[in-house]
């Protein structure tokens, strides 16, 4: 009997040694509750600010900064079209006068007037889109009070003028052009407004949530609207304060 007895006492004091050993390392080896909620909330504090942060790059942002911010809106559809009907022009003009190669005339002086007429229309209009294209700057800069609108098109004729940004009184959207059944001419415009009356419109997009994001920015950066809401704003929320 006492040799059971000592047996069983030594089984005991043995497990609750090793109950003990494992407990410790339990308590060395378990991860953190609090840590991993409060990574998880970090995680989802930051997948929710994704989805509402302002992308620079749908709004034309060229260059941001606390002092100045410059949208630059390049007019790749006018290029596009205006090289298309160049390249049409040129391929005419030379079936007329220089292909040898399977032309339908021997050459300029065999030309039909209309065909000469065409080919000077195509030419002309290629000229028009190249015109009507223009690479527009608008600049805000807080260092020089100063607001500038720029345009300059594939000629290198620029044309623009500057304002003062302290007699900027409102920034607002303007929706223009008609949506029947034929045609779709909705397009949105920035319109600067001014103390004097005086208006300027801007940065003109087909997106409406390209140019709500656009206003939101602009708005934040001369403190027109919380910083806050400006970095974080949903898109469906913008209208209520533009």
């Amino acid at each position: 009997m006492r040799i059971g007895r000592a047996a069983a006492i030594s089984n005991a004091v043995r497990h609750n040694r090793e109950d003990r050993k494992r407990r410790e390392r339990i308590k060395f080896t378990a991860p953190k509750p609090d840590a991993e909620n409060k990574q998880e909330s970090q995680d989802d504090n930051n997948t929710s600010q994704d989805d509402y942060m302002i992308d620079i790059e749908d709004i034309n942002l060229q260059e941001g900064s606390d002092r100045k911010i410059v949208f630059r809106k390049y007019p790749f559809a006018m290029w596009i079209i205006g090289t298309f009907i160049l390249i049409l022009a040129i391929y005419c003009l030379y079936h007329i006068t220089l292909g040898f190669l399977g032309t339908v005339v021997d050459g300029y002086k065999d030309a039909s007037w209309w065909q000469v007429l065409v080919i000077l229309a195509l030419f002309g209009l290629s000229g028009v889109f190249f015109f009507a294209a223009k690479i527009e700057t608008v600049t805000f800069d807080k260092t020089k009070d100063e607001f500038s609108r720029k345009k300059l098109n594939t000629f290198c004729i620029k044309k623009g003028k500057e304002y003062k940004l302290s007699d900027i009184s409102d920034i607002r959207i303007e929706k223009r052009g008609h949506d029947n059944v034929h045609t779709n001419t909705i397009h949105f415009k920035i319109i600067i407004d001014f103390k004097n009356n005086e208006s300027v419109n801007l940065l003109e997009s087909r997106k409406e949530d390209k140019v709500i994001r656009q206003v939101l920015f602009i708005k934040r950066f001369l403190g027109m609207i919380d910083t806050q809401f400006g970095n974080n704003a949903h898109i469906d929320n913008a209208m209520d304060i533009l």
